[in-house]
């Protein structure tokens, strides 16, 4: 920026504005040969100014030709009376100064800076006026420049007049606003007064303080005869509350459970001391915690409410005494192996739904899965289940939810296969007239065979077999009812493990899909079904030497059809 002491010009005509380094007051006021008259341009330019630079650049303009009018028109004798004049001429310059050092370095000025920086221009601008027209009014040489002066400072008052006019209504306004405010808040406090007035008896109230009072001072009475009984200094309040608060806080820590006081408990003495407690409350914390520990590792051993879970329904003698804690523990740890091991032994004994109930059933903690697991059931079950999942999945599925489904379904029409003797293997059907004859006679010879009864009965010895309770209310006795409705609303075929691989009335697992433990039929039934196993195992021995005296017959009657018809073919050849 160049220094300037020449009359700076406005540009409200102008779009680009460009900011001058001005002169101080001393240099303006002491030009008196008009040397500084041309004054080069500055260099930081303003392209698209804003309106508050414009109004700061015309108002430092403006005081500028002030001071050269002043100089002009004010002997130097008058130098010393200039004092306010220069100090709101240097605000002014400093402001502006400012201002073109944030644009030469490029920093973009906030708005709460532009407007603080409006306010202190405007109020040194306005007294920079008036000052200067008081001094030219003062000192001016020529009569015309003074009345000149007196006229501005004439307007200038009836300027501040009507500024001060303005600010008297708004002050009226505020204040009537401020009346009504105090208006509204006595009419509410009354109005208050009179609803406590209304539901509170005044005199309720001191007497209620009266009671207050005396009941603190019979309280303070009774710790002070207190603390002087057992010899013991009287603490102050302070020390008390702190006492309050860490016996709050160590008993919320502790949280211990309700118990019963037995026939020996003995009471503590009323002379035990803080320390005393203290150290009774963490020795017993630490019992607690040892026995949650022990409590965690036994799991289902070490609770005492298990016993009674497997017991409902038994009518059998009562079970055994319960083993040490030490050996429930090592048992426990060993469940998982001993499972294992049961599941190796597992054997497929007729019952695929049976078979896949029970090795879910040891599942649960083994949590054999993925190729291991469908490996294992593959070598189990016999081979024609497997050939049968092939034939209806194309492959072995890549789910162990699948492969069960898939082997259930194949194990189920393995089973109905070896119930059926009569059913057809597959073949095509038969293409000569000897064939068709004997396969017309086995038809009809099977139709009055007496396999048909055999098969039914078969078939209502399985579902009865199958079925291992009464009804469905017998089946979820004792089991949670909030898991028989979600499961009833999942669709789950088994109401009582949550199992899909068997229904209800057929579910004999010990343990759900949550691993909770279920509640076990009664041993009368399990003899019942035993005796039941034996009348059907007779029934199948009477039923096998039947079939197989009408098998040995019927092999005979067909052999005997076929000769004749050989016969009778031979004779129409010729």
């Amino acid at each position: 920026m160049a220094s300037t002491g020449e009359p700076m010009e406005s540009i409200e005509s102008t779009t680009a504005l460009v900011l001058h380094n001005p002169a101080s007051f001393d240099d303006v006021l002491n030009d008196k040969r008009n040397r500084l008259s041309t004054i080069p341009k500055g260099t930081i330019q303003v392209a698209d100014p804003p309106e508050w630079l414009i109004v700061l650049h015309d108002q430092l303009a403006t005081a500028h030709n002030q001071v050269r009018d002043i100089a002009i028109s004010v002997g130097q004798e008058h130098a010393k009376e200039l004092s306010t004049l220069k100090e709101q001429y240097d605000i002014l310059r400093k402001n502006y100064v400012a201002v073109a050092n944030l644009y030469n370095a490029g920093i973009e000025v906030s708005q709460a800076s532009i407007a603080r920086l409006e306010h202190q221009v405007q109020q040194a601008s306005t007294r920079f006026a008036s000052e200067v027209w008081a001094v030219v009014a003062q000192f001016g040489k020529k009569d015309e420049e003074r009345q000149k002066a007196v006229q501005k400072l004439m307007e200038a008052s009836s300027r501040q007049q009507q500024a001060l006019d303005v600010l008297n209504e708004r002050t009226t306004r505020q204040q009537s606003v401020l009346g009504h405010m105090d208006t509204w808040a006595t009419t509410k406090e009354t109005q208050i007064e009179e609803i406590l007035n209304k539901l509170v008896d005044p005199s309720q109230l001191k007497s209620l303080e009266d009671q207050i009072t005396t009941l603190q001072q019979a309280t303070q009475k009774a710790i002070t005869e207190a603390f002087t009984r057992s010899g013991q200094p009287v603490p102050d309040a302070t020390s008390v509350l702190r006492i309050l608060e860490h016996r709050a806080a160590t008993r919320l820590s502790s949280s211990p459970s309700i118990t019963t006081a037995s026939r020996s408990f003995n009471p503590a003495p009323s002379s035990v001391g803080n320390k005393a407690i203290q150290r009774a409350q963490a020795q017993w914390q630490a019992e607690q915690a040892k026995v949650q520990y022990e409590a965690t590792q036994a799991g289902a051993f070490g609770n005492p409410h298990t016993d009674s879970v497997f017991s409902l329904g038994n009518q059998g003698p009562p079970a055994p005494p319960r083993p040490p804690r030490h050996t429930r523990l090592g048992s426990a740890s060993e469940e998982p192996s001993r499972n294992a091991r049961k599941m190796a032994e597992l054997k497929y004994e007729g019952d695929t739904v049976q078979y896949i109930t029970t090795l879910l059933d040891l599942n649960d903690i083994v949590q054999w899965s993925g190729t291991t697991f469908r490996n294992h059931i593959s070598k189990t079950l016999p081979s024609e289940i497997i050939k049968m999942v092939y034939y209806t999945r194309g492959g072995v599925p890549g789910s162990d939810d699948e492969f069960l489904n898939a082997v259930q379904e194949a194990g189920q029409v393995y089973e109905n296969m070896l119930q059926d003797p009569g059913m057809p293997l597959g073949k095509g059907a038969p293409t000569s007239r000897t064939e068709h004859s004997k396969s017309g006679q086995q038809s009809r010879k099977d139709t009055r065979s007496p396999s048909d009864k055999s098969q039914s009965s078969r078939k209502r010895d399985k579902q009865a077999k199958d079925k291992k309770w009464n009804n469905v209310c017998e089946a979820v006795n004792g089991i949670d009812q909030t898991d028989v409705n979600q499961r009833k609303k999942d669709r789950v075929s088994c109401w009582r493990c949550g199992r899909d691989n068997h229904h209800t009335l057929e579910c004999f697992a010990r343990k759900d899909t949550n691993n909770k433990e279920l509640p076990q039929p009664a041993r009368t039934a399990a003899v019942k079904r035993k005796n039941s196993d034996r009348d059907e195992e007779g029934d199948e021995a009477l039923n096998r030497d039947n079939e197989a005296q009408f098998k040995k017959a019927k092999v005979d009657a067909i052999t005997a059809a076929t000769r004749i018809m050989e016969m009778n073919d031979s004779d129409s050849d010729f």
